[in-house]
């Protein structure tokens, strides 16, 4: 580190003021002069780095007693939640009644088993995203024109011109006998990778017409 002292020196030091300094010093009959001065001169850089050496220190105590206590708060919560799943887990077969030969009852067994399979399946298909459709009830209600064929469309990414995309839709599905509003229904069919994926995305019933 460089004291202030020293910054100050070389930002705004020159041999004039040095030559003029040289000049007003006090003759050798001022000992208490010199003294002062040469005292002051010694002290001030000691005194400038040590407090900044104290400033440095306090703001390192400080980060890391802030990144420790982050550390302890991540493990307590860490630490709860392992401890009320072990707790879980225990209540479950302390609930399985052990008969004095240390045999469980078959149909206990088979009951818990059940249990635990039906907890399982219930918790996954909460967790499970929905799909809404995007359009609205009035285009989903509508009905394609007897003896329709969904026609071979061409797959968009969204990497190509989507312009072109859906010019080349609108022709298919108007040669197969489709038109207006029952484009809305058929586009998915046209979609692949990315905008596939953005499709289902869409807010459900935000789309009540194709233009």
């Amino acid at each position: 580190m460089t004291p202030l002292t020293e910054y100050v020196q070389k930002n705004f030091g020159s041999p004039n003021h040095a030559s003029e300094d040289d000049g007003n010093k006090s003759p050798p009959s001022s000992p208490r002069s010199v003294s002062s001065h040469s005292f002051t001169t010694n002290m001030a850089p000691v005194m400038v780095t040590n407090a900044t050496t104290i400033e440095e220190q306090l703001a390192n105590n400080i980060d890391t007693s802030h990144i420790m206590g982050k550390q302890v708060e991540a493990h307590n919560e860490a630490e709860v939640s392992t401890k009320q799943r072990y707790a879980e887990n225990d209540k479950s077969v302390k609930e399985l009644q052990v008969s004095s030969d240390g045999l469980i009852p078959v149909d206990q067994l088979k009951e818990f088993i059940e249990g635990t399979i039906r907890s399982k399946i219930e918790g996954s298909s909460k967790s499970s995203l929905t799909y809404s459709k995007p359009y609205t009830p009035r285009i989903d209600s509508l009905k394609m024109p007897m003896g329709y064929q969904p026609p071979k469309f061409q797959k968009f990414d969204g990497k190509c011109n989507p312009k072109q995309h859906v010019a080349h839709f609108v022709e298919t599905c108007n040669n197969a006998g489709t038109y207006g509003d029952h484009l809305v229904k058929q586009f998915v069919r046209s979609l692949k990778g990315n905008a596939f994926d953005w499709y289902p995305d869409l807010e459900a019933g935000s789309i009540d017409g194709w233009e």
